[in-house]
């Protein structure tokens, strides 16, 4: 986009709202892509217990990772 529109897109563009969207879209793709993103349950009580196991695994490899970067072992 050049001209007219991408100024005004500039000009009228709140980026608040979308500051740190960016991590959390970061975040799901990574957990997606490493751990799954399909749900067998149906139930409401029963997806919620399915993914607690995901987002702990998820948890517990950004620690490791972190880690790692930080004691370089």
């Amino acid at each position: 986009m050049n001209g007219y529109y991408e100024r005004l897109m500039r000009q009228q563009f709140h980026r608040k709202p979308y500051g740190r969207r960016w991590r959390i879209e970061t975040a799901l793709s990574m957990l997606n892509r490493s751990l799954g993103s399909a749900l067998k349950a149906r139930s409401y009580h029963s997806q919620s217990r399915e993914i607690r196991l995901p987002v702990l695994t998820h948890d517990l490899m950004t620690l490791r990772r972190q880690q790692h970067v930080l004691y370089g072992a």
